[in-house]
């Protein structure tokens, strides 16, 4: 996907998902998205790590994640992570989900320990540790494989990789859809405007799935 296409389609999901939830009484979701990463913040990250896929890099250039990551997440419970935290967690993530080792600096890496979702097993170019942890909550994560740009939920559980989406675009694209159709509903604290189920009131407001 070309980064045009990228931002084009992310563009049309942001704003779907930040119309609902204003409309919804979930202002303080959408206002808390933070302000787009420029270029030199993101050169500086895939230095470190590795270049960023299209619809990835078209994100961050939109929003560098959400503003305060401890309360009204974006991603459902998961908070979306900007360009310095998640660089943060990627050490952390390799080491939990990724079957790095300490003091291992290079090497494949071994499904049999990364215990990817045997009916959707990573590809040779995903075993390695040039992943990217998009959302988090509580030490599980959203995250991107920065070479084949395929989004996937790493859980504390077995399978513990599980394969979401092709790409973040087509990943946002159908939680829009989810969204606007009536999957989730506002959750948290339900002395709050707006709020229409118990939830986890530390984070105050966050999109949980309608019972």
């Amino acid at each position: 996907m070309t980064a045009s296409a990228a931002m084009d389609m992310l563009g049309r999901a942001l704003t779907e998902i930040t119309d609902w939830l204003r409309r919804n009484g979930a202002s303080e979701i959408a206002d808390n998205l933070g302000e787009p990463a420029n270029e030199e913040e993101l050169s500086a990250v895939e230095a470190r790590i590795a270049p960023f896929p299209a619809p990835l890099r078209a994100l961050y250039l939109r929003h560098d994640g959400q503003r305060d990551r401890d309360c009204h997440p974006f991603f459902v419970t998961s908070a979306f992570t900007d360009l310095e935290y998640g660089t943060l967690l990627h050490e952390g993530m390799t080491w939990s989900y990724l079957g790095k080792r300490p003091g291992q600096k290079t090497g494949d890496l071994d499904q049999s320990i990364m215990f990817p979702d045997p009916d959707a097993p990573l590809l040779d170019a995903e075993l390695s540790w040039r992943w990217w942890p998009l959302g988090e909550d509580n030490g599980q994560m959203i995250a991107v494989n920065l070479d084949t740009g395929r989004v996937f939920r790493l859980v504390k559980d077995v399978p513990a990789i599980v394969l979401v989406a092709p790409d973040v675009a087509s990943w946002l694209a159908a939680f829009a859809a989810d969204v606007t159709s009536g999957v989730y509903e506002i959750a948290g604290d339900t002395d709050l405007p707006g709020v229409t189920a118990e939830g986890f009131v530390s984070r105050r407001k966050h999109l949980a799935y309608r019972e």
